[in-house]
């Protein structure tokens, strides 16, 4: 059994690289095994999408092999089968990591979003797929000393990090709320009184993200190359975060829908012109998908 991966995802940088590695190992083997069988009914296929095309990389390598390729539009794996998927995708997670949370992998099978409390995942019913840019700063950050030091300072000053994780948490279900309203708004008659009731909750997001940056500075897993990215930002009209652990990694600018194709890519080379990496791309998405069957 020969295993080609690719990948689009920079390693280490708190983006679930291993993750998504594992869920699409786990997927495959589990396919070629026959734990889990391929999508043949083709009932709403329309209503589904394939993840994206397949990677000029992976198709070169096929090319090689001379393998054929069957390019149908496949639907949705089975939530069994899903469930099967995140169980050895977690398996493969606890080799990596030793005492994963499942967040990650969980999000790549499943897709969309999850809310995470107290060890139980949510899924959440009305997430809409959310354009934005993330920016790689490339500033190399360990999770395990991150958090250690989120614990030592709560240890030593309780009454000045409790408020501080409480405004976060008050961010977290605010914003789910803007996102379900803006869900709402996504299957309505487009008109001027919509389009400004959007334009108000993109606002609203783009004012908890900036205060939830703060938040996470005042929590000391911040770093100047995240800020780098949220001034860059707040001066082009958006507004940025840092994501993940913190401490370096990446951070996410929220794209509004009334954004243009020109103003991004400044705002993308100017982020370059200070040496990060960026990409447009989208969260809320779909989770594990068949690009292809060979």
């Amino acid at each position: 059994l020969e295993v080609f991966v690719s990948s689009q995802i920079p390693f280490g940088a708190g983006l679930g690289s291993s993750a998504a590695y594992s869920v699409c190992l786990a997927t495959g083997l589990l396919i070629v095994s026959g734990g889990i069988n391929i999508p043949e009914d083709t009932n709403g296929v329309e209503e589904t999408r394939r993840g994206g095309e397949i990677p000029s990389v992976l198709m070169d390598w096929i090319n090689e092999k001379g393998i054929s390729v069957d390019h149908s539009v496949f639907p949705s794996f089975s939530d069994s089968d899903l469930h099967l998927i995140n169980k050895w995708g977690f398996e493969a997670e606890k080799l990596v990591h030793g005492t994963p949370s499942g967040i990650d992998n969980t999000i790549s099978v499943f897709g969309g979003a999850i809310k995470f409390k107290s060890g139980i995942f949510t899924p959440m019913e009305k997430m809409p797929k959310l354009s934005i840019l993330l920016v790689y700063t490339k500033v190399p950050r360990s999770t395990k000393k991150i958090v250690a030091g989120v614990r030592q300072n709560h240890t030593k000053y309780p009454q000045v990090t409790s408020p501080i994780l409480d405004s976060i948490e008050a961010i977290v279900l605010k914003s789910e709320f803007t996102l379900e309203e803006i869900w709402d708004l996504t299957n309505q008659d487009d008109n001027e009184e919509l389009q400004a009731k959007r334009k108000q909750l993109y606002t609203s997001l783009q004012e908890l993200f900036a205060i939830n940056h703060h938040l996470l500075n005042a929590l000391g897993v911040g770093h100047s190359s995240l800020d780098k990215v949220h001034h860059i930002a707040c001066e082009n009209g958006l507004t940025a975060k840092l994501t993940g652990a913190g401490g370096g990694g990446c951070a996410v600018v929220l794209l509004t829908p009334d954004i243009s194709h020109e103003h991004i890519s400044e705002v993308k080379v100017k982020m370059e012109s200070v040496g990060f990496d960026c990409w447009e791309t989208s969260v809320g998405s779909r989770g594990v998908s068949l690009h292809c069957c060979i």
